[in-house]
């Protein structure tokens, strides 16, 4: 049983994404600084949405709740994919933005579209440790590393936050 609902949920997941992701991309035509920070402030509240889903399976999980566990990890890796999407439409508006000149300050539009580059690559983490949450609910030692993980993103996200107003986005 346990197996089959992780089937289920796997290729509900899939579905589910396939749909976000093509809602995300067309919703991307326009590159002006304030479309980027717009879709900042919207990464930043999937980021929330990821955070309570893992800590809500970090509680079922030191319960010893497997698959409930697993429910709450498996909605989390969702949100990491939406995430790192939005991350993703942010620094391809950035470096449009940069192309077309349409900054305050170049200076802070460079160091965004680099922050951007480091929170990917922070996402694609998260991401990956929530794949393995899924499949191993009750792993302390990841519980732990996603933990870590989650606060070296916060603080990467609060960084690309404050570039972009800099920017002028």
């Amino acid at each position: 049983m346990y197996e089959h609902n992780s089937h289920f949920n796997v290729s509900a997941m899939r579905a589910w994404l396939l749909g976000a992701v093509l809602a995300l991309v067309a919703g991307t035509a326009s590159a002006e600084p304030q479309q980027a920070r717009l879709e900042l402030d919207a990464a930043r509240q999937q980021c929330q949405i990821m955070d309570i889903n893992f800590q809500v399976g970090r509680a079922r999980a030191n319960t010893g709740n497997a698959s409930a566990a697993q429910s709450s990890f498996i909605q989390a890796q969702m949100s990491a994919v939406l995430f790192g999407i939005r991350v993703a439409v942010v620094q391809t508006q950035n470096q449009d933005s940069l192309q077309r000149g349409l900054y305050a300050n170049r200076a802070a539009l460079e160091q965004a579209i680099a922050c951007n580059a480091a929170l990917s690559v922070q996402a694609q983490i998260l991401r990956l440790n929530l794949s393995i949450l899924a499949q191993q609910p009750l792993s302390q030692s990841q519980i732990s590393a996603t933990y870590v993980r989650f606060f070296y993103t916060s603080i990467q996200l609060q960084q690309c936050e404050q570039l972009q107003l800099q920017a002028g986005g």
